[in-house]
C-alpha cells in the first residue's frame, strides 16, 4: 500500500499537479488559520493573501487529497 506522499510524489513526477485552485478566504472562512503568525497575518489584513492554493488532481480532477476515491483506489485502500 502506498502513502499519499508517495502517490502524491508520483503525480508531480508525471506533472498531474501543475494546476492549483484558489480557494479564498472570503468563500472558505474554514480556511482562515486559527492562530496566523504576525507575517500571515498583516498579509491576509493587507489584502495582499486572499486565500489558499490547493493542489488540482490532473489525473482524476478535483483537489489533490489523501480522501479521493480514485486516488484511494490506485493506492490500495
Amino acid at each position: 500500500m502506498k502513502t499519499h506522499r508517495e502517490q502524491f510524489g508520483e503525480c508531480e513526477d508525471q506533472g498531474f499537479l501543475n494546476k492549483t485552485i484558489l480557494k479564498s478566504f472570503k468563500d472558505h472562512p474554514e480556511n482562515l488559520p486559527a492562530f496566523p503568525k504576525k507575517k500571515m497575518r498583516d498579509a491576509i489584513e493587507s489584502g495582499e493573501m486572499t486565500g489558499i492554493s490547493i493542489f488540482e488532481c490532473g489525473r482524476f480532477g478535483g483537489e489533490c487529497s489523501s480522501g479521493h476515491i480514485d486516488c484511494q483506489k490506485m493506492r490500495n485502500i
